[in-house]
């Protein structure tokens, strides 16, 4: 038995009045996701434990069932580890965003259209100038990884750029940096037990990328992968279906990042759009792969919502479809935030869907003995 988990970055969302109620996942045409979602065992995903602040380095982390006992937080770490940076244990990697803020530390836009991202770029490398900052890397748009020299005692607890807009927050864990530039979600070096099979990853993002590092997963190489919505959906396919074809590999995972992107600049029609293409450029050859092997447990699934209205991730569970070949699914007619609450699967706990996709593995293992 072969798994492949997709992983659609914040594709769920909240109805909106201004767009008659519905969300983007809910308005966007997905005939390939409608279709996985009727031939699957569907419900919602759990995927911040413990009511815990929601972000990809959490529930990716969920999702493959780390972290939920003690969430694993700070994204920092992950993302240096996914850019190959090298870190000491004594040092903390922050999250750098290039934001416009007031002397006083409050942001008042959390993604300036006006900076582009050569300029970002110049701004975070130019963060080494400023003490106690020892490294910093660009890694795309407005965002970047800093890493200060020393531990910091007090890293928990600063929220992203989006939440400090929304909430008027003005805290600055380290002092004397210039006005652009907002560090959080830090965190130090852990060290993680791989998964307990032969796994492959597909992802541009380095947070992504530091996840599957941690966890042993060989990250494979795709050309044209943006982690945006420019990114090559045709190219990324085609290497989960050689993987999946490789003896080598029990487990491939795929992450799409760029709905999460679209709701961080509140852009509705974008996030649909996209969606659309991930929907004929991405899942509709995977589905052919899958629906042809007979060998493949399919997960489709958001790692968390994203708000495009408010740019920001929430907490609701997610919809979540998982295909199994030799069970039959729940007919339900559309892969969105609604109608997989009619599913068979109800609301998975928190790490849940690890548990049952491993239930799956053992069964198939011991049928086939």
């Amino acid at each position: 038995m072969k798994t492949l988990l997709v992983i659609i970055d914040g594709a769920a969302d909240v109805a909106d009045a201004s767009t008659e109620g519905l969300t983007p996942l809910q308005a966007a045409d997905m005939p390939v996701a409608d279709t996985i979602a009727c031939r699957s065992a569907t419900g919602r995903l759990t995927t911040s434990p413990d009511g815990n602040a929601p972000g990809s380095e959490t529930a990716i982390m969920s999702i493959l069932g780390y972290g939920n006992d003690r969430p694993i937080s700070g994204r920092g770490w992950l993302e240096a580890l996914g850019l190959g940076m090298e870190v000491s244990p004594d040092d903390t990697v922050w999250r750098c965003n290039v934001v416009r803020a007031m002397p006083s530390g409050r942001v008042v836009d959390p993604m300036p259209e006006d900076i582009t991202a050569s300029e970002a770029c110049r701004l975070i490398k130019s963060a080494v100038n400023y003490s106690p900052i020892v490294d910093a890397r660009h890694i795309g748009g407005l965002s970047g990884i800093v890493v200060t020299s020393g531990t910091s005692p007090e890293i928990d607890g600063i929220v992203s750029p989006y939440d400090a807009y929304i909430s008027g927050t003005a805290l600055r864990p380290v002092f004397g940096l210039p006005d652009w530039m907002w560090l959080w979600s830090a965190g130090h070096p852990l060290s993680l037990p791989p998964l307990p099979y032969r796994a492959a990853l597909i992802a541009a993002t380095p947070l992504v990328k530091g996840i599957g590092k941690a966890l042993g997963m060989d990250c494979l190489d795709v050309p044209g992968t943006t982690g945006d919505c420019s990114t090559s959906l045709e190219a990324k396919a085609a290497v989960a279906v050689g993987a999946l074809d490789s003896d080598g590999y029990d487990f491939v995972m795929v992450h799409i990042e760029g709905a999460d992107t679209a709701s961080h600049t509140g852009s509705f029609r974008l996030k649909r759009s996209f969606l659309e293409a991930i929907d004929s450029r991405l899942l509709a050859p995977l589905w052919q792969r899958v629906s042809d092997g007979g060998d493949t447990v399919f997960a489709l699934l958001p790692d968390h919502a994203t708000s495009w209205r408010h740019r920001r991730h929430t907490s609701d569970p997610v919809p979540v479809s998982l295909y199994v070949p030799w069970e039959k699914g729940d007919n339900v007619d559309r892969f969105d935030e609604t109608a997989v609450t009619c599913g068979s699967l109800g609301v998975i706990p928190a790490g849940g869907l690890a548990g049952i996709i491993a239930g799956l593995r053992k069964h198939k293992k011991n049928v086939q003995s």
